[in-house]
Order: structure tokens, then C-alpha cells, then sequence
């Protein structure tokens, strides 16, 4: 019984070692699983970061340009048919300012989105990241994908992210990221997958939140009741977080059934553990053999250890080296071999395990083809729209290449592409299928147009997939054609451009039914998006080169228009030249009277049609209900008239001239509607363009601006006859004037110009009183003149007399001086020779009443001079006012000879402008011109005259201050002198009286004697210098007289009387 107590333990021990190992395989089966969907997603972002639509997007951004609705609207259709395709919540195109530039949920437009730092990251080092990250709960609120509202409120989740990024054209520069995104919680496909290849089980996964703590994700049992199931502890996830590098494994209770539980970490880009994978394999099975075996040995002792022998070795044999192979293969599949399988070598438990393997492998490399295929997949999108493509041929090519691998990838019959004519009937423009099935090429579809609601549900995005078209209700016609085409089932989906149906994307099985896949829907529909974009960008083209065109044409019609000279030419040159540019077979010019009935003024129609011309159309109805509408600028396109609601009446009017569409445009002259511009289609119905449309209004307006500019013209040519008229007139008075004036030259200013009423009298009104100012100005220098020449007259006998008389005070003050010298040499010897003392006291004594004669003399004279002196400068001074009278005056006369050149100037440049006209005028404008600069000649001279008499008068009046000042301390030193003599008499009188003692008195007598000798030297050197003074001052009269003649001689030429 020990033996078989050791035997039971050792197969326990060892199944549940198995079971171990069983559980550590299938956890490695749910790894890959995990991974297969990143993969994915990384391939598909990797196609979509090379999408011509995706580049230019993040070309703008990051350019600083805006994207325009169209591109926003197309990258986001792009980025929500991958998160349809793929089942995920997040597809985002950020900037490198980590901006989001367009997402496929909620508007997160230039929002920051650098979940966990790894835009930033792939943008600094560009490689593709794949990943699984803790991802908030407000971000995921601001996504808002539908998967929102199922999650648990307010907790972060587990995602398993793709950061893809987006290069500039044939650089390494990264201009954009794409990030996707697959929410990991709520989600049970990915632990389902593991449950159905195992046949049931556990399979579960946590994420680690704050504090190391955790949270299921999601977890699934093989009862689908117990889905969101949580382990009845959290060991083998503590365990996990302890062996981070490891798979652990643990046995642990689910309910009331006991699993071997086997789990790894999941890493972030950091390696910082996020989650943790879970994979519980139940035991019932070793149970169930644990109780068989227990049970035979039970039902006889005595055979109880040949069993054990014989079950250690069947044990050994049966499960040990079935379970070593099976983990053996299970290593070399992990390893990449994953077209190895395991030997099933029986339907046991054994057994059941490797055929459970091979189902995974089977799975795996299902996956893995899969994966294969997406890569051919997103090869061929790279192909599509990364193709130079510049015109329909190009689109093309593009579509004959395209059509047979997307046929091969989808392994159908027939792939077709049926496009739209302009009324909406269609055919098949590019084919790929199988040789030996009929060519859809070939047939004429006599297909029913598509009615406009079921043309706008192919624009929303309607796919039609059907698996026995001949049940499906179509139309008799319809089902004929499918029938010669051999179709049994077909896969339509709309190909869109620029918003605009261009046609239908078909699949054909042609030799079974088939029922249509998701993924093959999905992909039917990138392909069809894929054409969409190279046909937006080919459209995109054409319009550019359409708006050039239009330019181009536009400008040459303006310039021709421009050239037009009056409104005749201008409507001739409107209707020839629109009627070219729009390629129409009739344009007219339709001209409204006051009661707004029309004529047709101007037309351009081709051979085959009749004319128009001069036709009058009175159309009741037009003043009431149009009027308004082309006021405010209404352009009306008819594409057929007979469809188009008109009146029976309008109708009649217009068949005559055998109408089948129009096109109408207000002509605005000065906002007001004189007409309109007409194009008419006689040979047929006719879809205008929209760009013609705008062109058509364009020309509209610049006719309304040509016969604006033409009126412009005529009023211009009138008012330029006006203005000759009145300038041939204002020529005749200004030679009128000019002869008046002429007088004025020759110095005459008793001459008065003619006052009118027109702009030469006041010209003339301001000539005379100007020449009245400068007549009284005139006469006053000529008096001033007068004056200064008389006062110099009379004074000049006064200042010759002074000059004679102070020469005389100098010769006697000489005398007086020599005499002072010999009675101081006669006071030395005064002690040796009374006598001769005496006798020289008596002539001193004669000498001294000599001096005070001449003293006397002197001072009268002297006072003389200072008199005449003040008078002759009050004289000067008053020349010098008057004289700067004239120079104002001058300056005066200065201005208007200046006013009277430019007034001469400004006449000689009207008249250039007049032309052959103004000749004549312009002669009469030179010589008043000619009469200006000689009168600004002659002011000139005057003025410097002026000048050079102020000058030298001023000269005069300091010299004659200077003379006054000199005379006046003249006077003193006379009167001192005089006391001084006066002093000597006394003192010779006090000698001759007291001779007795001019002994004893002899040496002050001397000194007395020195200090009149020194007086008498001060006395002669102010005489000598007063003498100087006087005669400068005699010098400068002679000059003011010369000055005063000449300024008489100079006005004297002007008659003022």
C-alpha cells in the first residue's frame, strides 16, 4: 500500500507537472495571440504613413498652412476605415508640435496628444514603436470612441498602441506621426480566442495600476457566463510582480474548479510592467485519470504493485514521452517553425493536448498568412497612391494594375470598375478577370440611370454585398446582363471623389455562390477610397489648370475690352469674345429701355443658326420678378430650357431662335442693371460647368466696367472741349493784359491794367495794387534820397570848418605846450636869476591869456561840433528807416515778381497740355515769364543798393556816435586844461608878487611846473585825436553824399507821376 501511495503521488506530481508545462504552452499561444493584433496595426499604419493624402496633410501642418475642409474630411475617412477595419478605438495623425492634425472620433483638432511621452519619442528617434500602456480615463473621455460607454467609469485602461511615423517625401525628416490604438479592456476577443483553441479553461488579463495594485481587463472561462471572472486571490499575479523576468505558475480556485494558473508580465515602451497575462488550464482531466487509476487499483490488493509497475511504465510511456515530445514541438514552434506539428497518438488526454497544439499552430500560421496577405495588402495601397498620376491616363494605368492583384488578393472571378456619364447611365471602363469567362468590356449596358436618392446613399458610404444575385430582386434587364457575365455573386462599392459619385467598384464569383466576408468588404472598401484619392488629386489638378485657363482668358477679354472705345465696340468685343472663351453657339447683349422691354444690341452666333440681332422681347413678367434678383447679381444656368419650368410664353419667345440652354448674367453700369449677357447651346442640351459659370459672371462684370469706363471717356473728351474753349479764352485776356502792362518794364508806374470778372482781371487787381505799393514806395526813397543828399550839403562847410578850427586848437595847444616846457626849464633857475624869472612869468603870463583865448575858442567850437554832430546823425538814422522801407517794399515787390513767374510757369505747362491750341499762349506766358525775372532782376539791384546804402549808413552813424563821444571828453579835458591854466596864472601872479621869495619857493614851483607840462601833453593828445575823428567823419559825409546821389540817380528812373 506504501508502494501504491508513492505510485499515486508520483502520478499527481507529475501530471500536475505536465499540466504546468500544458499551461505555460498555451500561455505562450495567448502571447502571440495578444501580439498578432499590434502587428496588424502596425502593418496597416505603416501602408497608411505612405498615403499621399496622409503626407500633404502633415506637409500643411507643419508648413503652419490650415487644411482645408476636403483634405480634413478625406484623412478622416481614411483614419475611421481603419479603426473599422480593425476594430480599434484610436486612429490620430499628430503633429510634430504634438497637435493633433486630424482624429477619427470626436473633433480633437490642435489638441496636445503625446500619450506617455511617445510621439515625442518617435519623433526625436523615427522608428515604429508597438507597445501596451496604461492610457487615462479623461484622455479616453475626450477620444470618446464608441466603445465608451460599456468601460468602467473613471478608470484608466490597458491599450495596446502603434506610434508610425510619417516622413517628408524622399527624406528622413518626420513631418507627422499616426498613432493607433486598441482599448484592451471590456474587449474578450483576444482571451476567447485562447478559450475556444484550448477547448475551455481560463484566460485572463490584468492591468497593474497605482501601488502596484490590480485591475482585470478582461477574462473569460469556458462558460461564457463567466465572462470579467476574477481569480479567487491574487497570488499568482503578486507571484508575476515578483519574477518579472519569468513565467510563474500556481494552482488556485476559480469557483468550485480547481486550475493550474500560469502568467507573465506585459511591458511597457519603458519595460516598466502594465499587465499582466493570465492562462489557467483546469485539472479535471488528471483528476479524472488520477480517480480511474485509484479505482483498478483498488479492486485487488494482491495485484495492487504489479499495476503500479506496470502503470509507472504505461505512465511513463503514455503520458512522460508524449508530453516531452509535445513540449519539444511546442519550443521549436515558438522558435518560428510554424509549419511543425505534434505527433496525436491517440484520443487521450495525451492526445487531446497535441490535436488542441495542432489546432493553435494551425491558427497561428492562419494568422500569420494573414499577416502576409495585409502586408500585400498595404503594398498594393502604397502602389495606388504612390503613383505619379497627372491625367485620366495615368488613372488608368493605375486602375488596369491595380485590378488584377486586388482580384488575386481576393481571389474572385471578375473585378470591374463601372463609371458614370454625365446623365447618370454607365459602362465598364477597366477589367480584370478570369480568361475564360466573358469579358464585361465587350457588352453595352442598357442600364436605367441612378436615381438621385440612391446616388447620395453610395456618396454616404452604401456597399452592396450580394451572394445569389438572382434573388436579390434586381431588375429584368439588369439580371439578363448579369447572367451573359456568368455572375453569381458580386461586392458593389462606391468610388468617390471631391464628394461626387464617379463610379462603382464590383467584385464577381463567377463559378459559385459566395457569401461575403467583413474583411473582404473592408478591403474592397480601401481600395476604393484609394482610387477616390487619386482621382481628388487629379481633379484637384484639373481645376488648377481649369483656373489658369480661365485667367488666362479672363485677362485677354479685359485687354481686349480695354481697347474698346466706345460702347459699340465694347458690346461687339463682349459677344465674339465670350462666345470663343465658352464655346457656345450664341452670345448676345439683351438691353432693357425704362419699361425694362428688351433689345438684343449685340450679337455673336454661328453659321448654322439664326440671328438674333435687333430681335425686341417684351416679357411681362421680367420687372416684377427678376429685376431684383440680377440687381443683386444672379446668374442664371439652364441646362435645358424645356425642363427648366418656363412659361409657355417664355418658351415661344425663345424657339425662334431655336434655344435648347442658356446661360444669363446681369450688366451693371454704376449698380444699376442696363442689361444682360446671354450664351446660347442651339445644338443640343448643355450641363454648364461651374467654372464656366464663374468665368461667365466674371466677363459680365468686366462689360458692365468697359462701358462704365467708355461713359467715363465721352464725358472726359466733352469736358476736355470745355476746358480748350475756356483756355483760348483766358489766352486773348492775358495778351489783353499783357499790353496793358508792358509800360511797367520801361519803369512807368502810373500804369492801371483792366479789372473783369474772370481769373485774369484778378490777376490784374493784384498787378495794380502791387504796382501802387511800389509807386508810393518810390517816391518816398526818392525823397529820403533828397534828404540825405541836402544834409549832407549843409553840413559839409560845418564839419570842414570844425576840422579847420580844431587843427588850429592843436597848433596853439602845441605853442602852449612848447611855452609850458621853457617855464619849467625857467623855474630851475628861478634861485640863480630872479630876473629872468620875472620876465619869463610875464610871458608865461601872456602865454596863459593867449591859452584861455584858445581854450575858449576851442570849447565853443567843440560844442559846435558835438551840435552838428547829433544833428547829422539824427539825419543818418532817419535815412536808414527810410532805407529799410525800400527793402521792405523791395522784398515785397521780390514776391510778386516770383508769384507773377510761377503764375507764368503754371501757363506755359497749361498750355502744353493744350497742345497746337495753346500755342500762342504760350508765347504770351514766356514773355510774362520773361517781364517777371526782369522785374525779379531789377528788385534784385534795388535790394542790394538798399544793402550797400544800409551798410554804409550804419558805418556813418557808428563813426558819428564814435565822433560825438570823442568831442564830448574833448570838452572835459579842454575844461580841465583850462583850470589847469587858470591855476598857472594865479601861481604866476602869486610869483611876480611874492619875487622876494621865489628863492625859497623855486623847487615846488619847479614841480607845479611838471604836472602842467604833463597836462598840457594829455591836452595836445586828445586835440591830435579829435583832429583824426574829424577828419574821418569829414571823409564819411563825402561818402554819404556819393551813396545819396546815387540812390537818387537810381529812382529817379522810375516815373511815378
Amino acid at each position: 500500500m506504501a508502494l501504491l501511495g508513492v505510485g499515486v503521488t508520483q502520478i499527481i506530481e507529475g501530471g500536475r507537472e505536465q499540466l504546468v508545462n500544458q499551461s505555460t504552452s498555451e500561455l505562450e499561444a495567448t502571447k502571440i495571440n495578444y501580439g498578432i493584433k499590434i502587428n496588424q496595426m502596425g502593418f496597416g499604419f505603416r501602408g497608411q504613413s505612405d498615403n499621399v493624402a496622409i503626407i500633404n496633410a502633415a506637409l500643411t501642418d507643419v508648413n503652419g498652412g490650415n487644411l482645408t475642409p476636403q483634405q480634413k474630411s478625406v484623412i478622416k475617412q481614411i483614419l475611421q476605415n481603419e479603426i473599422k477595419a480593425r476594430n480599434i478605438e484610436y486612429a490620430t495623425l499628430v503633429g510634430i508640435d504634438q497637435k493633433i492634425i486630424v482624429n477619427a472620433n470626436s473633433d480633437r483638432t490642435d489638441q496636445i496628444f503625446n500619450p506617455n511621452g511617445l510621439v515625442s519619442e518617435v519623433i526625436n528617434n523615427p522608428e515604429q514603436i508597438k507597445t501596451t500602456e496604461i492610457a487615462s480615463w479623461k484622455d479616453l473621455v475626450k477620444e470618446s470612441p464608441p466603445i465608451l460607454p460599456i468601460l468602467p467609469q473613471n478608470q484608466d485602461v490597458l491599450i495596446r498602441y502603434t506610434f508610425t511615423p510619417v516622413f517628408r517625401p524622399n527624406t528622413s525628416q518626420v513631418i507627422g506621426v499616426l498613432v493607433s490604438g486598441d482599448v484592451v479592456d471590456g474587449k474578450f476577443s483576444i482571451v476567447e480566442d485562447t478559450i475556444k483553441e484550448f477547448n475551455g479553461g481560463y484566460s485572463g488579463i490584468y492591468k497593474i495600476i497605482e501601488n502596484q495594485k490590480f485591475d482585470l481587463s478582461s477574462a473569460l472561462t469556458e462558460n461564457d457566463t463567466n465572462k470579467g471572472q476574477t481569480i479567487a486571490s491574487e497570488k499568482i499575479l503578486n507571484l508575476s510582480l515578483e519574477n518579472l523576468e519569468d513565467i510563474v505558475s500556481l494552482r488556485d480556485q476559480i469557483g468550485n474548479t480547481t486550475y493550474t494558473f500560469t502568467a507573465q508580465i506585459l511591458r511597457n515602451f519603458e519595460n516598466q510592467p502594465v499587465g499582466v497575462l493570465v492562462r489557467g488550464t483546469p485539472e479535471t482531466a488528471l483528476n479524472q485519470i488520477i480517480s480511474n487509476s485509484l479505482s483498478a487499483q483498488g479492486q485487488t490488493a494482491a495485484t495492487v504493485l504489479i499495476i503500479n509497475v506496470l502503470l509507472i511504465l504505461i505512465l511513463g510511456r503514455v503520458i512522460a514521452k508524449p508530453i516531452e515530445s509535445l513540449q519539444l514541438t511546442a519550443e521549436k514552434f515558438a522558435e518560428g517553425n510554424y509549419r511543425l506539428r505534434a505527433n496525436v497518438l491517440g484520443k487521450d488526454e495525451i492526445g487531446k493536448l497535441a490535436s488542441t497544439f495542432n489546432d493553435l499552430a494551425d491558427n497561428i500560421e492562419q494568422s500569420e498568412s494573414i499577416l502576409m496577405l495585409d502586408s500585400t495588402k498595404v503594398s498594393l495601397f502604397q502602389e495606388i497612391t504612390g503613383t505619379t498620376t497627372l491625367d485620366e491616363d495615368d488613372v488608368n494605368k493605375v486602375f488596369d494594375r491595380a485590378l488584377p492583384k486586388a482580384k488575386e488578393i481576393l481571389e474572385i472571378d471578375r473585378l470591374v470598375i463601372y463609371r458614370f456619364k454625365p446623365d447618370w447611365s454607365g459602362y465598364i471602363s477597366n477589367e480584370a478577370g478570369d480568361l475564360d469567362l466573358p469579358s464585361a468590356l465587350d457588352e453595352k449596358i442598357n442600364d436605367p440611370c441612378i436615381p438621385p436618392e440612391l446616388r447620395q446613399a453610395y456618396i454616404n458610404g452604401r456597399v452592396v454585398a450580394t451572394q445569389n444575385v438572382y434573388t436579390a430582386g434586381f431588375a429584368p434587364e439588369h439580371e439578363d446582363l448579369m447572367y451573359r457575365l456568368q455572375i453569381k455573386s458580386n461586392l458593389v462599392v462606391p468610388i468617390v471623389t471631391q464628394g461626387q459619385l464617379f463610379g462603382l467598384l464590383i467584385a464577381h464569383h463567377c463559378r459559385q455562390h459566395h457569401e461575403w466576408e467583413e474583411r473582404e468588404i473592408a478591403f474592397l472598401g480601401q481600395i476604393a477610397l484609394r482610387f477616390g484619392v487619386i482621382l481628388d488629386r487629379i481633379n484637384i489638378l484639373k481645376d488648377q489648370m481649369a483656373a489658369a485657363t480661365r485667367a488666362e482668358q479672363l485677362k485677354e477679354i479685359t485687354l481686349a475690352l480695354a481697347a474698346s472705345l466706345n460702347r459699340n465696340q465694347v458690346l461687339d468685343t463682349a459677344v465674339r469674345q465670350v462666345r470663343n472663351a465658352l464655346k457656345t453657339d450664341r452670345t448676345i447683349v439683351y438691353e432693357f429701355d425704362e419699361s425694362w422691354k428688351g433689345t438684343i444690341t449685340a450679337e455673336a452666333v454661328g453659321l448654322n443658326f439664326p440671328s438674333a440681332l435687333g430681335a425686341t422681347i417684351a416679357d411681362p413678367c421680367f420687372a416684377d420678378k427678376y429685376v431684383e434678383k440680377y440687381q443683386q447679381g444672379r446668374v442664371k444656368a439652364t441646362s435645358d430650357i424645356y425642363r427648366a419650368g418656363l412659361t409657355q410664353c417664355h418658351l415661344q419667345q425663345l424657339e425662334p431662335f431655336a434655344v435648347r440652354a442658356n446661360l444669363v448674367a446681369p450688366i451693371l453700369v454704376n449698380r444699376k442693371l442696363i442689361g444682360l449677357l446671354i450664351c446660347h447651346q442651339c445644338s443640343d442640351v448643355r450641363n454648364w460647368d461651374t467654372n464656366d459659370i464663374e468665368l461667365f459672371s466674371q466677363l459680365a462684370t468686366q462689360v458692365g466696367l468697359s462701358l462704365e469706363r467708355v461713359k467715363l471717356l465721352e464725358l472726359q473728351l466733352n469736358s476736355e472741349k470745355i476746358q480748350r474753349e475756356g483756355k483760348e479764352l483766358l489766352q486773348k485776356r492775358a495778351l489783353e493784359l499783357l499790353m496793358q502792362v508792358d509800360p511797367v518794364s520801361q519803369g512807368d508806374l502810373t500804369i492801371r491794367a483792366s479789372v473783369t470778372e474772370d481769373e485774369i482781371g484778378t490777376i490784374a487787381d493784384s498787378y495794380n495794387a502791387t504796382i501802387e505799393s511800389l509807386r508810393k514806395i518810390v517816391s518816398q526813397v526818392q525823397m529820403a534820397a533828397v534828404e540825405v543828399a541836402q544834409t549832407t550839403i549843409n553840413n559839409e562847410n560845418d564839419v570842414r570848418m570844425l576840422r579847420d578850427e580844431i587843427e588850429e586848437q592843436v597848433t596853439n595847444i602845441s605853442e602852449a605846450l612848447q611855452t609850458i616846457n621853457q617855464m619849467s626849464r625857467s623855474s630851475n633857475l628861478v634861485a640863480e636869476n630872479a630876473e629872468q624869472a620875472e620876465e619869463a612869468l610875464q610871458k608865461a603870463q601872456e602865454s596863459l591869456e593867449i591859452g584861455d583865448s584858445a581854450m575858449n575858442r576851442t570849447v565853443r567850437s567843440i560844442i559846435e561840433i558835438r551840435s552838428t554832430v547829433q544833428q547829422a546823425s539824427e539825419q543818418v538814422k532817419k535815412l536808414g528807416d527810410t532805407t529799410q522801407n525800400i527793402s521792405t517794399v523791395v522784398g515785397l515787390i521780390g514776391r510778386f515778381a516770383a508769384q507773377t513767374h510761377l503764375l507764368a510757369l503754371k501757363a506755359s505747362i497749361e498750355a502744353a497740355r493744350a497742345g497746337e491750341q495753346g500755342t500762342g499762349f504760350a508765347v504770351i506766358a514766356e514773355e510774362v515769364r520773361s517781364l517777371a525775372t526782369q522785374s525779379a532782376q531789377a528788385t534784385a539791384d534795388i535790394d542790394k543798393l538798399v544793402n550797400e546804402i544800409l551798410s554804409e549808413t550804419k558805418i556813418v552813424v557808428t563813426a558819428m556816435e564814435e565822433g560825438s563821444d570823442q568831442v564830448i571828453e574833448g570838452s572835459k579835458l579842454v575844461e580841465e586844461t583850462r583850470q589847469s591854466l587858470n591855476q598857472i596864472a594865479a601861481a604866476t601872479i602869486q610869483i611876480n608878487e611874492l619875487v622876494e621869495a621865489i628863492a625859497a619857493a623855486a623847487f615846488e614851483q619847479s614841480e607845479n611846473s611838471e604836472n602842467v607840462k604833463l597836462k598840457m601833453g594829455d591836452v595836445a593828445r586828445v586835440a591830435q585825436k579829435t583832429t583824426l575823428s574829424v577828419t574821418q567823419l569829414s571823409d564819411s559825409f563825402v561818402e554819404l553824399q556819393q551813396v545819396a546821389r546815387t540812390l537818387e540817380s537810381n529812382v529817379s528812373q522810375f516815373k511815378v507821376s
